[in-house]
């Protein structure tokens, strides 16, 4: 399977997990993409409840080689999905995560990424964050708990 066809293929059933829908992919045949899905329960088009998020050094450092930060949303859900987005960073690559936390009585997500190398004061990674049953997203601020 060719790579784009993967990636494709792989989305759709993260999505489709997310939903808890079942779904059936089937490889691209040579006159083009054919995918058969499950007939599903319509939800409004482009819209999972994913939020852009910038995280600053100044508010989200641990340390030169570590962002932690705390999202408030409401929820106490441990299905997550954190993606980079843009980032002023040149160093490459990045690991990044994200887990459910309450931090200070307020439930959330906490995200992390690792860089490879020192950052400066002046780093911002942007990122999209999606917790399941999110109420909102707040200001995210350093997370020093566990």
């Amino acid at each position: 399977m060719k790579p784009v066809a993967f990636s494709l293929a792989l989305a759709v059933l993260v999505v489709s997990a997310c939903e808890d829908r079942p779904t059936e992919v089937r490889a691209a045949a040579p006159n083009g993409p054919q995918f058969d899905q499950i007939t599903a329960p319509p939800r409004a088009a482009g819209f999972i409840g994913a939020h852009p998020i910038d995280l600053q050094a100044q508010t989200v450092a641990l340390d030169v080689n570590t962002f932690r930060a705390f999202v408030p949303t409401g929820s106490t859900s441990p299905n997550c999905l954190a993606t980079l987005r843009e980032s002023n960073v040149a160093t490459t690559p990045m690991n990044l995560f994200c887990a459910k936390r309450t931090f200070n009585g307020v439930d959330g997500v906490l995200v992390a990424i690792f860089f490879n190398a020192p950052v400066g004061p002046d780093a911002l990674v942007a990122i999209t964050l999606y917790q399941d049953g999110a109420q909102s997203y707040g200001t995210p601020v350093l997370f020093t708990g566990d």
